[in-house]
């Protein structure tokens, strides 16, 4: 959204028992949302910016307000005309709660409110903080639960407790549901999983590399960008192609939690073009100092056409399905056996989504404490007579 002719969303005189939530706000003119005269507001788990040089503040709070509350909000890198504020005063008056918000680079931070926040941390990265809980993207975000200590106050202002960003901590928040267990033939299938690696690619962050996250996503976000994978195993126990029978990627879908997508998420894999080193690879490099030829990653099509769009397997996640806490699986059997017979380099797998346009979807990692929801690699083979 960018707010344009003057608010992005305004609750005027008389408005009541509203909720603006979970909203991505460029802020082009005057303010990000404005409320006046109201009563029984929410404005939550949104993120406003802007460089525009235009508005004044974030979050507008205007004259008589009864029981408004403003909070779980990302403001950052706001630059206005007359101001920069984060949230601004215009003769507010009334019982105005803003809470558990965080901000940095906009000024001043909160004119009117009571509360406590987070304001300057040293972590700028929006991604970090929506995974604790803030912003845009994270309502519902079953990974981590935030909390808050007053203990370590470090100043306070017009009823404002700054809070200093060390004292957040995560939670892990417990899923209870596990994947069906499968009862297979011994000897037929194994699960390669002598090394596995896996790291995120995230085109907002094109130069940070993304190795220890609990989770790996693919697909895009409005206003944010593009998300891609690389997924590697172990296959040097495997030295005969012909034995191989089938080869199962298993993911294990869980994000984003209780909700619908604008889109579906047709999940694709590739072969990755080259070997990339896990220490290293970003967006925009494969190895330290080392570009891709394309940002997001070099591949190969099942048809070996470079950055063709062939997928050697596919899965539809429909942006109706709600993720189960359960693992998907993608049939992978010819990149597997192309790798064990030598045809090509075992470089793994770039997993993104088709269109990559508000089909965001997470996957646990191999980071993740529960094995049992780790990404695994059957293969099942030929029975030995």
């Amino acid at each position: 959204m960018k707010s344009s002719g003057h608010d992005g969303v305004a609750f005027l005189s008389g408005t009541k028992d509203s909720r603006m939530y979970n909203c991505y706000v460029e802020v082009q003119t005057n303010t990000g949302v404005r409320i006046d005269n109201c009563a029984n507001i929410e404005v939550d788990h949104n993120t406003f910016t802007g460089s525009a040089g235009s508005g004044w503040c974030c979050v507008e709070l205007e004259n008589t307000l009864t029981n408004v509350n403003v909070h779980h909000n990302i403001m950052h890198d706001y630059k206005g005309s007359s101001s920069s504020a984060g949230v601004g005063n215009w003769n507010a008056k009334g019982s105005i709660n803003v809470h558990d918000n965080v901000m940095w680079n906009v000024s001043p931070y909160i004119e009117v409110g009571s509360g406590t926040n987070i304001l300057g941390p040293s972590d700028h990265s929006v991604e970090n903080w929506v995974a604790k809980g803030y912003g845009y993207g994270s309502i519902g975000n079953s990974l981590t639960a935030v909390t808050e200590t007053k203990e370590t106050e470090v100043a306070t202002t017009n009823d404002q407790t700054i809070v200093n960003d060390n004292t957040v901590t995560e939670t892990s928040s417990a899923v209870t549901e596990t994947a069906s267990e499968q009862e297979v033939e011994a000897g037929n299938v194994s699960n390669a999983t002598g090394i596995v690696i896996d790291n995120r690619l995230r085109e907002a962050s094109p130069n940070t590399v993304y190795q220890d996250k609990v989770y790996i996503d693919i697909g895009g976000r409005p206003g944010v960008g593009r998300y891609r994978d690389l997924l590697l195993f172990d296959l040097s126990e495997y030295n005969d192609a012909e034995n191989i029978t089938n080869a199962t990627l298993s993911l294990y879908w869980y994000y984003p939690d209780g909700r619908e997508r604008p889109e579906d998420a047709v999940v694709e894999i590739y072969r990755p073009a080259v070997a990339w080193d896990p220490e290293n690879v970003t967006w925009n490099s494969r190895d330290d100092g080392v570009h891709w030829t394309h940002p997001g990653g070099d591949w190969f099509d099942m048809n070996n056409i470079s950055q063709g769009d062939a997928p050697y397997a596919t899965i539809t996640l429909n942006g109706s399905d709600i993720p189960d806490n359960r693992y998907y699986e993608l049939n992978v059997t010819d990149l597997v056996k192309e790798y064990v017979n030598g045809e090509y380099e075992n470089t793994g797998f770039l997993i993104k989504t088709r269109t990559e346009n508000a089909d965001y979807v997470a996957f646990y990692s191999s980071e993740v404490e529960d094995e049992k929801k780790r990404p695994m690699l059957n293969i099942e083979e030929k029975a030995v007579v």
